[in-house]
């Protein structure tokens, strides 16, 4: 019987969850007094964490935008460290003949109250220059001097488009391009 269960403990060992090792050795790190490897094990296990919530997120990223072709997904979470860290943000450039534009989608990031503060407030938005209008049911806020359109959806997910010279109609049909049904199932 021990011949094999050497075999089945190195292929369990092989399918291990690495969020689980990394959280695994902070605890023992922990308890031996390393706090400096507990740490970077646990910061470690947060990385892998959204990571994978990444994966999950591009898929909310459609391909065309209203006619314009999409480029690769980039992370460009790194920012949010110095916020305290948490959330995440995925952003891909699209274009079209000889323009360019881009989708960001934020999620759970440290700063979105101050976003929802803006976003609740049409007063506030005015004063900036925004429009505030609703597509697909969702109050988002136009700015076409800067070229975008942003929302907030379920105070998790903040969408912006943004490209030079796009007017509110191309603004607002490339919005209702995202899928915001993938957004809301996304855990």
């Amino acid at each position: 019987m021990t011949k094999y269960l050497l075999p089945i403990l190195l292929l369990s060992s092989l399918h291990a969850d690495p969020v689980l090792e990394e959280i695994e050795a902070a605890k023992k790190a922990y308890a031996s007094g390393e706090f400096t490897e507990a740490h970077a094990a646990l910061q470690q296990a947060a990385a892998l964490v959204a990571e994978k919530k990444g994966l999950d997120l591009k898929k909310a990223f459609p391909e065309q935008l209203a006619g314009w072709v999409g480029k690769e997904i980039e992370n460009e979470s790194a920012g949010l460290a110095a916020f305290g860290g948490g959330g995440l943000i995925m952003r891909r450039k699209y274009v079209k003949e000889k323009q360019s534009a881009s989708l960001q989608i934020a999620v759970d990031s440290p700063l979105m109250a101050q976003m929802a503060a803006l976003m609740n407030n049409p007063a506030m938005a005015s004063q900036m220059g925004h429009k505030v209008r609703r597509v697909k049911g969702q109050k988002v806020m136009i700015d076409e001097s800067a070229g975008s359109i942003s929302l907030l959806l379920h105070n998790r997910f903040h969408i912006q488009i943004e490209g030079r010279e796009l007017k509110e109609e191309e603004l607002t049909k490339m919005l209702q391009s995202v899928d915001f049904d993938v957004l809301t199932k996304l855990k």
